[in-house]
């Protein structure tokens, strides 16, 4: 039986992990549609399109998951260190950009370049210390 078909399954995935329609499609090698079926056969309450629900479609930066929890990814957390120290020293965010860019630092979807408010929302983001 396609796991999709597992009414525990859905449930945990959908409701209490919070994984959307596309993300479970993409576990289950289902279509969007076929999961959206199924969550309605079972009786599991849609939400809202466009609202979130827990499980942003991408991570921030910093954290991964690791079987539905979220914890540090600690080379990226060193890159924050980086932004952090660049930022106390007075760099500006397409200065912190272009050092990053020319040191060969990925971004958290790899092959992206790096952008100011990228920079932004991390500093934004950070504990002050």
């Amino acid at each position: 039986m396609p796991v999709y078909k597992n009414r525990f399954f859905l449930d945990q995935k959908y409701s209490k992990e919070g994984l959307s329609i596309r993300q479970i499609a993409e576990l289950t090698f289902s279509s969007k549609e076929t999961i959206r079926e199924a969550l309605i056969k079972f009786g599991i309450p849609l939400r809202e399109r466009g609202h979130h629900h827990g499980h942003p479609a991408q991570i921030k930066y910093g954290s991964r998951f690791i079987h539905g929890r979220e914890i540090i990814h600690k080379g990226e957390a060193k890159i924050i260190e980086k932004i952090r120290d660049m930022s106390d020293e007075g760099l500006s965010l397409r200065a912190i950009v272009k050092k990053l860019d020319l040191a060969a630092i990925k971004t958290k979807e790899g092959g992206k370049k790096w952008h100011p408010e990228m920079i932004r929302r991390i500093i934004r983001k950070m504990p002050h210390s």
